[in-house]
């Protein structure tokens, strides 16, 4: 099948626009030029925990520091995402009535945490 003169240059004008395009959408994205590095290190009680280190080997800011649920206070617990007073109190709470926890999932078995709070905190917390 052959192609009409007008034909193919419709075809090229086209093909030209999308290749155009293409280059400004992939161009114009802007980058993040800084360097996060993440490193785990397993505890013997299984724990994870998460250390972020910018390009410069230094922690990025205080936030990062893990919030020990063994032994902080209800201001440390709730400047966690989705722990508010209440919940705060039912944490200590329960770590007054069981020893603690052992790990970081048994954070759950307290009344209202559920897996999307967990899912939202678990980097940020530690036991030991």
């Amino acid at each position: 099948m052959k192609l009409l003169k007008s034909e193919k240059a419709a075809l090229l004008i086209t093909v030209l626009f999308l290749v155009l395009a293409l280059g400004f959408a992939l161009g114009g994205r802007s980058r993040d030029t800084s360097v996060v590095e993440t490193e785990f290190a397993v505890k013997s009680s299984g724990d994870i925990y998460l250390q972020e280190i910018s390009s410069t080997g230094k922690m990025p800011n205080a936030a990062t520091a893990l919030i020990n649920i063994n032994t902080c206070t209800k201001e440390q617990l709730e400047s966690l995402p989705g722990i508010g007073p209440i919940l705060a109190e039912r944490i200590i709470e329960f770590r007054r009535q069981n020893g603690g926890f052992k790990t970081i999932e048994d954070i759950t078995k307290v009344q209202g945490i559920g897996a999307s709070v967990y899912e939202d905190i678990y980097r940020m917390i530690c036991t030991q």
